[in-house]
């Protein structure tokens, strides 16, 4: 058994080494390919004894752990590695060669980087379980926390921040603010940013960032407490929750500061997005597919004001056209002109608001489809606007086959008046986490908000305390 401390990963390969090693490896993945389930202790031994003096060399600047990232990342499962068969072999490898963990790749990349930037749940599985090997292992621990403290090459990231720019599970994202210590909760990436400050963005405050903001405020309380003398109760010490950012040069950014600036943000995106979204969503869907725009009520309303404006340029040209001409008539009281004008004008409005009230109907009418659907054992479908599962009982109006302005796409069918539009459900990604309801993000940011609150009038200073809370420009004014 190779030291593995000691032991030199051999960069310097002749051509023919390299293409043996290559095929070793190839040998050594296809082995982690057929495993279905956890292998036994046996296979785990007999694996480490055919393959240990290859999976311990980095060639072409490629670890072993680098490939097995790859593998588990593949598209396809049946073409890849399943994290979850090869967990207890995983962990032997990490245990016994714990120095490959700190390698990068072409892309300057650790492994433990290359497994978040996947984006994808499979990968940060096995981020989960290089920390367990942590436990009890200070050799494991030493060389995760020197991998956490590497950058990205491409993004000038560090691991903890770029897990919470991917929004990575909880689990695993409480797993490495846990083992992170004072120098890896400091770094800063491309942004300025530290890892608490990506932690408090609104938008992610669900129950469980709740918790990891806890946690984050517990590892600041025990770095306080080393300092802490009876004469000096809050000593002066600057610590990861003291880093602020600057935006646009001029407004600095505490971490409450950061909360409550993305917390303006997001609620104003709200508003915003509920004005403009059924306008956006029309032009995209018209550049996209031209014919759709028939089935659009926007699109006829548009029509329709085309319509009234050629109305209107036609009086308009009656009033100032030639008087000898005598093919068509002549307006010649102005206030006729703008009477009619005037009720073109009202004609539209009405027009668009009636289209308006159909959509609205016609939204409601799919989420009836849809609660039937579920009632019959079929897929539900998911509105992409809100999030929300469909609810409101069936009605007549369930048979209703108007097409209305959203984003599910429909199919004729060959008999339209037996058989209601069906419908495509878009799946989510399974990388992507469940946004929170707007009451719940409001909820937990109150708490969040409180709990930065106290723990730094506790620890700080009064005027540490103030800046932090109401600091220079925090509000950006």
């Amino acid at each position: 058994m190779p030291d593995s401390e000691d032991s030199d990963l051999g960069d310097d390969f002749s051509d023919e080494e390299d293409a043996q090693i290559t095929e070793r490896r190839d040998e050594a993945i296809a082995e982690l390919k057929a495993l279905k389930s956890e292998p036994s202790q046996a296979t785990i031994d007999k694996f480490w004894d055919d393959y240990a003096d290859v999976v311990a060399l980095k060639s072409d600047n490629t670890t072993f752990f680098h490939e097995i990232v790859q593998e588990v990342g593949k598209r396809q499962k049946q073409n890849g590695v399943d994290a979850a068969s090869i967990r207890p072999l995983f962990m032997v490898l990490v245990k016994k060669l714990p120095k490959l963990l700190e390698e990068t790749d072409n892309n300057g990349e650790t492994p433990l980087y290359s497994a978040i930037n996947y984006r994808k749940p499979k990968t940060w599985r096995l981020v989960k379980y290089t920390l367990q090997c942590c436990d009890n292992n200070e050799c494991v621990k030493k060389h995760v926390i020197n991998s956490l403290k590497h950058l990205g090459g491409r993004g000038g990231q560090a691991c903890l921040n770029l897990a919470f720019e991917h929004e990575v599970s909880d689990s695993v994202l409480r797993s490495l603010v846990s083992i992170a210590n004072a120098e890896v909760l400091e770094l800063v990436d491309s942004s300025k940013k530290t890892p608490f400050l990506h932690a408090v963005q609104y938008e992610q405050c669900d129950e469980n960032r709740v918790k990891l903001i806890r946690l984050l405020l517990d590892k600041d309380m025990e770095i306080i407490d080393r300092h802490r003398t009876r004469d000096n109760p809050r000593p002066r010490v600057t610590t990861f929750l003291d880093l602020k950012y600057s935006k646009g040069g001029s407004a600095e950014y505490s971490v409450y500061g950061e909360h409550e600036r993305t917390r303006r943000i997001h609620l104003g995106n709200v508003k915003f997005g509920k004005d403009q979204e059924p306008t956006t969503r029309t032009v995209r869907n018209e550049l996209q597919n031209p014919k759709a725009k028939d089935l659009n009520p926007d699109s006829k309303v548009n029509e329709s004001s085309k319509s009234m404006s050629t109305h209107s340029k036609k009086l308009k040209d009656q009033t100032t056209g030639d008087q000898d001409s005598g093919s068509r008539p002549i307006v010649q009281d102005r206030e006729q002109l703008k009477v009619a004008l005037t009720s073109a004008t009202d004609e539209k409005q009405r027009f668009r608001q009636e289209k308006r009230r159909e959509h609205r109907q016609d939204k409601a009418t799919e989420q009836d489809v849809s609660r039937v659907e579920v009632l019959r054992g079929r897929p539900e479908v998911v509105d992409e606007a809100t999030g929300n599962q469909s609810g409101a009982q069936a009605s007549s109006d369930i048979k209703s086959n108007r097409a209305a302005n959203t984003s599910l796409k429909r199919t004729n069918t060959s008999n339209p008046t037996t058989h209601g539009p069906k419908t495509t459900e878009k799946k989510p990604s399974p990388s992507v986490k469940a946004k929170a309801e707007p009451g719940v993000l409001a909820e937990n940011s109150e708490k969040i908000r409180e709990m930065l609150k106290l723990h730094y009038m506790r620890t700080r200073d009064v005027d540490r305390a103030t800046s932090f809370l109401y600091g220079k420009n925090v509000q950006g004014r």
